[in-house]
């Protein structure tokens, strides 16, 4: 039976998948004492009213010591899980490259603390291998030689196919990687964003995520042409659609939420139109995974990330390259284009 605790890198939307248990309170306990519940049963106790203080410190010690005995075996389990490698070595920038290795005092800061927090959490040994720069890194994924590495867009196709994207910055006040719909009537058929990048383009507003993530969307994946002039703008999702039918646009950029929203309001809009393209802009950069790893480690990566800002802002910083934000899931194509186009 494994009983772990769950921190904040445990989120519904990617689980860190080490977490299968939660925390409940015993209501016979004062408010400190927090034991645990499984799959396969609770540990606590039941304490009646009456007892004396003598005899309650006394079962709360017995319950916490049966609690700590269920608990050794699985963590002792832990690093013999398929889902935990021997080791995880992880690629990095710096002056001095050198062979992989467990972090020492001439180690940044950061990095070392992103080990142990990786360590900690992963019950696992994990290396740094520091590179010259991602080029280097990503023909160390594709040589199998590193585990995961924080490549750029540049750098990508050297591991493509060897490894891949699995985390990027969110970052502050910069323009979000939003996922993006081109809405074209279903007789125009499938398009790419050089396709769509010469039809005639529109966007519902003027706006970070309706205007410039969705130009961004199709320029950063080979439509640099929308570049050529602004993109006229209908006002609403409704308007969009309604230039469409007009024949006034051959193409609605949508926010993927925004297309939802507007089919469901009037299930009556959406019918005779089609996702022709959905994508989102080209991310500057993402840590990569070599392909091979199991599934589980791969999604305990992304719920121990998701958390990182919050839980250690030194690692943090290491991993984010000192990009304020936070860290978010990346689909597969993610490095897949240009970005900054």
């Amino acid at each position: 039976m494994r009983i772990m605790m769950i921190t904040g890198g445990d989120v519904a939307r990617a689980p860190d998948r080490e977490s299968t248990c939660s925390p409940h309170r015993h209501p016979g306990l004062d408010p400190g004492s927090r034991f645990f519940s499984s799959p396969h049963g609770k540990a606590g106790l039941r304490i009646k009213s009456g007892v004396t203080k003598g005899r309650m410190a006394a079962a709360k010690m017995t319950g916490i010591l049966a609690f700590l005995a269920l608990a050794a075996p699985a963590v002792q389990a832990v690093p013999s899980s398929p889902a935990n490698p021997v080791q995880l070595r992880i690629g990095y920038k710096a002056a001095a490259t050198n062979v992989c290795a467990a972090p020492d005092a001439k180690t940044p800061p950061g990095m070392a603390a992103l080990a142990k927090h990786l360590a900690g959490r992963l019950q696992t040994s994990v290396q740094l291998c520091p590179f010259a720069d991602a080029n280097d890194a990503a023909a160390a994924i594709a040589a199998g030689k590193v585990d995961f590495a924080n490549l750029t867009a540049a750098a990508w196709p050297a591991a493509k196919g060897k490894g891949r994207p699995i985390l990027t910055v969110r970052p502050d006040g910069k323009l979000p990687r939003t996922l993006i719909y081109a809405i074209a009537k279903k007789s125009a058929g499938k398009l790419d964003p050089a396709a769509i990048a010469q039809r005639r383009v529109i966007a519902i507003r003027q706006d970070v995520v309706s205007y410039d993530a969705a130009r961004a969307a199709i320029t950063t994946r080979g439509g640099g042409a929308l570049t050529a002039n602004p993109t006229p703008l209908a006002g609403s999702f409704a308007a969009a659609i309604g230039a469409l039918a007009a024949g006034k646009a051959d193409v609605a950029l949508v926010p993927a939420n925004e297309w939802k929203a507007g089919c469901l309001a009037d299930k009556t809009i959406c019918p005779p139109y089609q996702i022709a393209w959905q994508g989102r802009p080209v991310a500057d950069n993402a840590w990569v995974l070599r392909a091979g790893l199991p599934d589980e480690l791969h999604y305990r990566l992304i719920g121990i990330f998701l958390a990182l800002h919050l839980e250690n802002a030194q690692a943090y910083a290491a991993a984010a390259d000192g990009v304020k934000g936070a860290f978010e899931p990346a689909e597969t194509a993610a490095l897949d284009g240009e970005p900054g186009k």
